[in-house]
């Protein structure tokens, strides 16, 4: 009867923490001040697309795939997946990085909590901030 009841327990462990949730498939949020512009070249934009590019770089070839960087007084965090491989980090990694330098050449972003990207076709994996105001 305690074999049989601590096979249920586990059982019931290994469901309830293998069941993938709603929120790890949720996108990063991040906040796009409209209030904040800036020119081009501007030394955010400059050390926005360093930062992108040293970001993409070194959280793909970490080993815990996670890096955090700083130019200036922007700040960035680029994440991907724990089960992830190096090639499917940059595969993720690359093109955001580029669409970011698209669409937002001359804001700042911050990270809200509260708020959605605009976008659910953006996937998760970079943080910027900068404490430009």
């Amino acid at each position: 009867m305690a074999v049989h009841t601590v096979f249920i327990i586990q059982a019931a462990l290994l469901l309830i923490f293998s069941t993938k949730t709603h929120s790890q498939n949720a996108p990063i949020l991040i906040n796009c001040p409209t209030t904040a512009n800036y020119t081009k070249p501007s030394p955010f934009a400059t050390n926005l697309a360093l930062l992108l590019t040293n970001l993409t770089a070194t959280a793909a070839n970490s080993p815990t795939l996670f890096s955090t960087s700083f130019i200036g007084s922007t700040y960035g965090l680029a994440q991907c997946r724990p089960d992830a491989s190096s090639s499917d980090c940059t595969t993720c990694l690359n093109p955001l990085r580029f669409l970011l330098l698209l669409l937002l050449p001359l804001r700042p972003l911050r990270r809200h909590p509260l708020r959605p990207l605009p976008s659910p076709l953006l996937p998760p994996p970079l943080l910027l901030s900068s404490g430009q105001r």
